[in-house]
């Protein structure tokens, strides 16, 4: 079985029986019950979640999706004494799911992983590089690439690009994921994904984000990679030698220029129609044309956004340049 989409709990439209749960039937011969029609009151609820249970497993379904929402809180004990348990929790609701079958238990865990991003933005040799006000390197002087995690529905390459801004008020463009770190030692006993994403950035006038950064510049990447914090850590020295290698291309690459905003704003007040100088690599391209390896500083994954085709709406694939 899988873990049906969120927002089919509250719009399917189920199958109305006497004496049973408003719900409707999955591919998998599960039970996703319509949190809309649950009942308010603990002692209905019990009653019509006993003869639903028994309806459902004379009618051989595998298993029961329930969505308790935070205003129906009182109804997760007298669920959880039927047979329910957790599932997952979100500011707004708790999924439960009740194994029905005697075969092994087929419903999917809660997701395991977060999704996280380290960004690597060049600037004629220097690296954009902030210091930590809260967190785990609070107070000791290391320079790090700006992070974070995405958000819910937010594509990575979008998260790089946010991070960025958010922290440095450094406006980018998403070039490639140059590297992937897999970590199981994230909150609340789940795994990370780390992606180290490359970005172009189209301005230079840092703006810090004072309330999570004590201090942002544009620092020389061996400064950087020369720090005895990250010397230590044998995963950082992979991570920190294909930057080193990064930013030695990117130096040896005429594709990749960067103009000053002071430069800028001068050019752009003197002769208004001319444009910059130095050939933009693009990088996000997304569509039908990805980005050639001749357009990247280094091999690395670029990023194209495509309709899926088997089923409504688009998807985005990180893949070697084709």
């Amino acid at each position: 079985m899988t873990t049906p989409p969120n927002n089919i709990f509250d719009s399917i439209r189920a199958d109305e029986i006497d004496g049973v749960l408003n719900h409707t039937v999955d591919r998998y011969d599960g039970v996703i019950i319509s949190s809309k029609a649950l009942p308010t009151d603990v002692v209905s609820f019990q009653t019509i979640l006993g003869s639903s249970i028994q309806f459902w497993k004379e009618n051989r379904r595998r298993g029961v999706w329930l969505k308790v929402p935070i205003e129906k809180s009182v109804l997760v004990a007298p669920a959880v004494e039927a047979g329910f348990v957790f599932h997952h929790a979100e500011k707004d609701y708790v999924m439960m799911n009740h194994w029905l079958s005697e075969d092994e238990n087929r419903m999917p865990l809660n997701a395991s992983h977060q999704v996280g991003v380290g960004c690597i933005v060049i600037n004629n040799g220097k690296l954009l590089m902030v210091q930590e006000k809260n967190g785990p390197l609070r107070g000791t002087g290391v320079w790090k690439m700006p992070t974070g995690l995405s958000d819910p529905g937010e594509d990575l390459y979008e998260a790089a690009v946010r991070e960025v801004f958010e922290e440095t008020g450094i406006e980018t463009e998403f070039v490639s994921i140059i590297n992937i770190r897999q970590s199981h030692t994230a909150l609340f006993g789940k795994s990370d994904l780390f992606f180290v994403c490359l970005l172009k950035p189209k301005n230079t006038t840092i703006t810090m984000q004072p309330a999570e950064i004590a201090a942002c510049e544009w620092v020389n990447a061996e400064v950087y990679l020369q720090q005895g914090f990250f010397k230590k850590s044998p995963i950082f020295g992979v991570v920190n030698q294909q930057i080193r290698q990064v930013v030695s291309a990117v130096a040896a690459d005429p594709n990749w220029v960067v103009i000053p905003d002071n430069e800028r704003e001068a050019a752009a007040s003197s002769s208004p129609s001319s444009e910059a100088v130095g050939t933009d690599i693009g990088a996000v391209k997304v569509g039908v044309n990805p980005l050639t390896s001749k357009d990247l500083p280094v091999p690395s994954l670029v990023v194209s956004k495509l309709p899926n085709g088997i089923r409504p709406g688009e998807s985005v694939v990180y893949h070697f340049p084709v």
